[in-house]
């Protein structure tokens, strides 16, 4: 993803302006009483500025990033463009300067519009997190935000970030890379559309499972008398191993594994209380471990985790996201969204579970004297694969070492979900892995420093068994009536498309045709009046003609687009294409000039997107059915027929 970071030029040397009253007072009447609470803790810091600004070189400010608020000139000429603005973030990290600003411009305008979010005095190591929130905002009008952030157009204040401002070119890419990956992070999170249904793959053949194991919804909040330990499998957790048979920590805390830990831990002769689950895949993550050894220890794993590794516990808890399959189930298992790791979904847990004093170890996100995990684990991703992409983070010992990307996405994810609860509760996070990489909004402590919230025994498990319950024959029932709804639904979406795409057909090669024939028109005309009247007269017609098929794409979103079933069995493994195909639509008005072609481009880009709606209407509808689904490309055809078969799955995420 790239971002093109517009040139903004001011004319005349810079100067610090005199402050206004009457411009101060105006803003402050339209801020919220707590930001003019800060405020007055705030002293200012102008900087030189000059009232000539031009903005240039801006092709798509849909979604529009201002970094720095030394003036209010630049998002005043961002404002005046000819061109459709449906969003801007304000990024100012210092409220002295932007207290500075306030006496000095007049912005009440700027600070009352809907679509203009400032994010103010947020320190470095939580912009990102911030950001990404924007990003993703929802609004009752115009829907997710993410349909217009894909590229989002990066526009420094001259005054403040730039060469020659007063943060400097290092501030200023510093900054720009964290709004990159903000957006990359929205559309990362969404999955690629095979990797999605894989999931629905997996969870078919859990349907019996949905019904078997446990909910522990009921046992939410319940644990926060308890400190929590949520254990990686990275290098430190060596020291974990040590305390914890040293001081016999599992009968002071709640103990929460990641299922990469679990064979070491065993052979230690500690019995973590939950071992989390996120991977789809069947690997030899458990090899050695055995279904005697598992007694008192609860698997804590989602719906599309293999079955296998389901039938190996004798305790198994069942955990949902927000997503589409999961809701479409019907039951109503506990809810754990957080995991880009399964390390990340024990900490949301310790979160859910009510915990106010969490220590994380074997969370070390970096390379530590050349390891990556703790002897005794299994690592199920290739470590070389991504070496190019290899960077260095800052450590808890204020040293440099090597992250690769999966660990970065995880990093991003403790650091998101420590900075959102914290916010909402009181709530420590202490992280044991002196050598790891930092991770923001967590305090560093040897295990030395942390005997104090450790001074009592606790009993997890037997508080656990008193809120633990499974679903009954009636929520049985109801499941297998939404599955024959689901295939009814689908068929009828089948039908539906197979008219969609026979009158797209006809009205496109129609206007193909009505196209060729309007250029050979203009070819016979020589008079240069005469050929721009007649030029205009074509435009025109050619934007009704592609109005009829445009009708076509607007009646089937209107239709199924909002459409509750239709999210859970469709838009949810598609929404990365969806959102994709969306912030292109929008961003045509301000990169094609000619109605009728982006008329055009509007058409082709949603046929596409049909024609994977079809794709995974009719396979989703054979998983529902029961038919075996093909996934190699030796096996050439089945019951289903031709227009159904699997073009191989790819994982994309």
């Amino acid at each position: 993803m790239s971002s093109t970071a517009s040139d903004t030029k001011p004319q005349k040397p810079w100067a610090v302006l005199e402050p206004n009253l009457k411009y101060y007072k105006s803003n402050l009447s339209v801020l919220e009483p707590e930001v003019v609470k800060a405020l007055e803790k705030a002293p200012e810091e102008p900087v030189p500025v000059e009232d000539d600004v031009q903005v240039r070189g801006v092709k798509n400010p849909l979604c529009a990033v201002i970094l720095g608020f030394g003036t209010s000139r630049v998002v005043e000429e961002i404002l005046k463009l000819r061109k459709t603005v449906s969003h801007i973030i304000i990024i100012e990290p210092s409220l002295n300067r932007f207290h500075a600003t306030l006496r000095r411009h007049f912005c009440a305008q700027i600070l009352n519009d809907k679509k203009i979010d400032f994010l103010l005095g947020v320190p470095d190591s939580e912009i990102q997190h911030h950001i990404y929130q924007a990003f993703t905002r929802f609004d009752e009008k115009e829907g997710s935000r993410a349909q217009t952030c894909l590229k989002p157009e990066i526009i420094p204040d001259p005054f403040v970030y730039s060469s020659k401002g007063v943060m400097g070119e290092v501030a200023t890419k510093a900054l720009t890379e964290k709004i990159l990956a903000a957006a990359t992070s929205v559309f990362q999170s969404m999955g690629c559309a095979s990797d999605t249904f894989n999931r629905w793959i997996q969870t078919q053949k859990n349907f019996d499972t949905l019904q078997e194991a446990y909910s522990i919804d009921k046992a939410y909040k319940k644990f926060s008398d308890m400190p929590h330990i949520v254990v990686g499998a990275g290098p430190s957790m060596e020291d974990f191993i040590k305390e914890c048979k040293e001081k016999d920590l599992t009968k002071k805390a709640c103990i929460i594994a990641c299922d990469a830990s679990l064979r070491r831990l065993l052979k230690e002769g500690i019995r973590p209380h939950f071992v989390t689950r996120c991977e789809r895949k069947l690997t030899a993550i458990f090899d050695g471990v055995k279904k005697e050894d598992t007694n008192d220890i609860y698997y804590v794993s989602y719906p599309w985790c293999d079955v296998e590794f389901t039938k190996m516990f004798k305790n198994n808890v069942m955990v949902y996201r927000a997503n589409g399959i999961c809701n479409w189930t019907g039951y109503k298992h506990a809810e754990l969204n957080g995991g880009v790791s399964s390390a990340n979904a024990g900490l949301q847990l310790a979160y859910e579970l009510g915990a106010k004093e969490i220590v994380i170890t074997g969370i070390d996100l970096c390379f530590i004297d050349n390891a990556s995990h703790v002897p005794g684990t299994k690592v199920e991703f290739d470590i070389e694969k991504s070496r190019p992409l290899w960077k260095e983070v800052k450590t808890n010992e204020d040293k440099v070492a090597t992250q690769i990307p999966v660990w970065k996405r995880c990093h991003g994810e403790y650091e998101n979900s420590i900075i959102k609860y914290k916010r909402n509760r009181k709530l420590n996070v202490y992280n044991t892995s002196l050598k790891g990489a930092v991770i923001a909004g967590t305090t560093v402590k040897p295990w030395d420093d942390l005997s104090s919230l450790f001074k009592k025994d606790v009993f997890p498990i037997a508080r656990l068994k008193k809120h633990l319950y499974k679903f009954g024959d009636k929520e049985k029932k109801n499941f297998e009536g939404r599955k024959e709804t689901a295939i009814n639904y689908l068929n009828q979406l089948l039908k539906d498309l197979k008219e969609v795409f026979a009158s797209l057909d006809d009205s496109l090669n129609n206007n193909m045709r009505e196209e060729v024939k309007c250029m050979n028109q203009l070819k016979a005309l020589y008079e240069p009046k005469e050929y721009f009247r007649m030029l205009g007269d074509v435009t025109k017609s050619l934007k009704e003609v592609y109005g009829s098929p445009a009708k076509v794409v607007d009646d089937f979103k209107g239709k199924y687009y909002t459409n509750k079933l239709f999210t859970q069995l469709i838009s949810d493994t598609l929404q990365l294409d969806i959102f994709k195909a969306e912030n292109k639509v929008r961003s045509m008005r301000n990169l094609m000039p000619d109605e009728h072609e982006r008329m055009k481009q509007y058409i082709f880009l949603h046929a596409q997107v049909f024609r994977l709606i079809e794709y995974y209407a009719r396979e989703t509808k054979a998983l529902l059915e029961g038919q075996k689904m093909k996934l190699t490309w030796e096996q050439e055809s089945d019951n289903r027929g031709a227009m159904s078969k699997p073009q191989g799955q790819f994982n994309c995420s």
